[in-house]
């Protein structure tokens, strides 16, 4: 970006270094409503794996919100100044500020979706929404308010320009993935990925027996089981 690459990169730096801090707390509300419904649908108690998630979600909300705020209300050049003295890039940084509280929120809420839809193994279907939220959306309108609309400028009489275009194609994608996972989570039929869950357990079972006895009966069906999915 010009015309001063070296403010551009370093604005971004510290707001990418803000956005991991403040990552790291709904990322442990993911790991545990992960693990937790993960462990419920492995029971086969659908109704207390369909509370968890949605207590992890709200717990995400929660703690997303109050950071989210933190940024938004407090003076926006306060967190930039913590990693550099530098007054242009405190100040170009703290243009970013505004998106980053929005960003924050929508991106804790999206890894605690995540980690439901990992408790439930369906990891598989969060690629798609990934795609589309940052490659079809995010990324292309990042490049096309950076470098085509404002022409690849930092400047101070548009809003959008410099590295908050960029910012702002980032947030465009992570609230579209925010929306896609709540969609996924949403439409989660909990009965059936509680009995999914236990015919996951059973096959690991058979398995094992089957390592243990290959000459077993339970072998046999095991690598029946096995052939018939290659």
């Amino acid at each position: 970006l010009l015309p001063n690459p070296a403010i551009a990169l370093d604005g971004l730096t510290i707001y990418q270094s803000i956005n991991s801090s403040c990552f790291m707390i709904p990322v442990g509300l993911s790991a545990a409503g992960s693990m937790r419904v993960g462990t419920l649908l492995g029971s086969g108690d659908a109704t207390a794996a369909k509370f968890s998630a949605k207590l992890s979600v709200l717990s995400a909300v929660i703690v997303s919100a109050t950071l989210g705020s933190i940024l938004y209300f407090t003076p926006h050049t306060l967190f930039p100044s913590f990693f550099s003295p530098d007054e242009d890039v405190i100040l170009e940084t703290s243009r970013t500020i505004s998106l980053l509280s929005i960003y924050v929120v929508a991106d804790g809420i999206t890894s605690t979706l995540y980690g439901v839809l990992k408790g439930c193994g369906r990891q598989c279907v969060v690629m798609p929404a990934v795609f589309v939220a940052y490659w079809v959306l995010g990324v292309p309108m990042g490049y096309y308010i950076s470098f085509i609309r404002n022409g690849g400028y930092m400047c101070t009489d548009n809003y959008f320009c410099g590295i908050v275009g960029l910012v702002a194609g980032l947030t465009i994608g992570t609230c579209t993935h925010m929306t896609l996972l709540g969609i996924l989570v949403c439409t989660t039929n909990w009965s059936t990925e509680a009995k999914n869950a236990q015919k996951r357990l059973l096959l690991e079972k058979e398995e094992r027996a089957a390592i243990r006895n290959p000459a077993s009966p339970c072998a046999q069906r095991t690598n029946e089981m096995v052939l018939s999915h290659i």
